[in-house]
């Protein structure tokens, strides 16, 4: 007899003809020849035999014959077959750089046929892969976008928590990642602040339009201390939006004052703190 069984595959065989030698194959080819070098054998006294094997993918079906005393065949019926395939679920970084807000899950052994969940890699609502630069070039920012299993993004695209059947092969999820770009608050100029904070460094794709926020805590005045030696106290003015390549102590740039919007830039950018001196009581 035949029945298709797949990878980890505990198969129950029953033959009606008592102590009975069995023999079987589990690569797909039939029994023509008991001493074959693809043929194994069981020897029992007992009517039902128990045969575990770890099968190749491409050695689906399982071929067994019986023989008993006085070499008199016997049929065999394959009574039984308990599947639990397992195959490896990996995932891949697909670049180098450290991460952020998340990790690369570790790999699984999902069982072929079953749904499997896509894991999501994410700890913080953006998770970032960061390339360090050196002294002639800026640190590189991508942020995760979803899986694929390609690691060139030409296979199947899966977001985090989709689901899909698992095959009877292994299979490798790569990360894909989008380029985005630093912008980021200088508080332009030293002195403790009271009132307000700057606002977080955020990381987005180029051309995202952005609404400057207010530094100042809501009803209050931002304001900084005088730097030492001093005794002035500044109080915040605007946002200036410096040209590529300007510091914000340079002075230039455009002024925008908070609820304004700008489109961020294909680099990495800087918004500038603007401050006016108060009068000394």
């Amino acid at each position: 007899g035949s029945h298709l069984a797949k990878s980890d595959t505990i198969v129950t065989l029953t033959t009606p003809t008592p102590n009975a030698t069995l023999y079987y194959t589990t690569d797909g080819s039939r029994i023509t020849d008991i001493d074959a070098p693809a043929v194994r054998r069981v020897d029992a006294t007992s009517t039902t035999y128990t045969i575990t094997r770890t099968l190749e993918i491409e050695q689906r079906t399982i071929h067994a014959v019986a023989i008993g005393p006085h070499m008199r065949p016997g049929p065999v019926t394959i009574a039984k077959v308990e599947v639990t395939p397992f195959r490896v679920l990996a995932y891949d970084q697909n670049g180098p750089g450290t991460l952020r807000g998340g990790a690369i899950p570790p790999r699984s052994t999902p069982k072929v046929g079953l749904p499997v969940t896509v894991a999501d890699p994410k700890t913080a609502p953006q998770m970032l892969r960061t390339v360090p630069g050196d002294i002639f070039y800026e640190d590189i920012f991508y942020e995760f976008d979803g899986w694929n299993t390609a690691a060139n993004g030409s296979g199947t695209r899966y977001s985090a928590g989709a689901g899909f059947t698992m095959p009877e092969g292994n299979v490798t999820l790569y990360a894909r990642w989008a380029r985005v770009y630093r912008l980021e608050y200088d508080q332009n100029g030293s002195g403790s602040l009271t009132g307000g904070a700057m606002p977080a460094t955020g990381y987005y794709r180029a051309g995202t339009r952005i609404t400057l926020p207010n530094p100042a805590t809501p009803g209050a005045t931002l304001r900084r201390a005088g730097t030492a030696g001093t005794a002035s106290t500044h109080q915040f003015k605007e946002w200036r939006f410096p040209p590529a390549g300007s510091s914000c102590n340079a002075g230039s740039g455009s002024s925008l004052i908070p609820g304004n919007t700008i489109s961020t830039l294909g680099r990495n950018t800087t918004v500038c703190a603007d401050w006016q001196i108060l009068p000394t009581p």
